[in-house]
This record gives C-alpha cells, structure tokens and sequence, in this order.
C-alpha cells in the first residue's frame, strides 16, 4: 500500500513495466514525498508516457485473483 498525492491509499505492483504494457487507467509513478523519506503514488494522467517509461502499475491490474480490487475485510 502505497500513499497517494490526494490522502488516499493504493495497491501496486511490485514493479515497474513499460508503460505499452499497462492501460492507461492503471498507470501510477512513485515520486519522493515533500518529506523526503516517504514515497507517494501519483497517478498519471493527462500525460502519455513514451511507449518504454517504466510506470508502476496498480495491482488489480498484474493481479490473476478475481478478488484483487475488493476491498479488505473489516
């Protein structure tokens, strides 16, 4: 789990895949928080990445569980 830019948390891959191999609605990049020492997920969007960026992509999108985008269990 990762924390977003806009106080949400996501899950992404352990990864970085070329962004050719990743939709769109999925594309995330971890960039260093204001803080430094944290690490933050920025979704991309309104940018296209070249064909070969490395960008991480969110879980429910590598993840072969049907169950991947549901939320845990309280």
């Amino acid at each position: 789990m990762h924390p977003t830019n806009y106080d949400r948390w996501v899950r992404l891959a352990t990864r970085d895949r070329p962004a050719k191999d990743v939709p769109p609605e999925h594309r995330w990049r971890l960039v260093t928080g204001r803080r430094g020492a944290e690490r933050v997920a920025v979704r991309l969007r309104g940018i296209v990445p070249l064909p070969s960026e490395p960008v991480r992509p969110a879980h429910r999108a590598v993840c072969l569980s049907p169950d991947a985008g549901a939320a845990p269990p309280t």
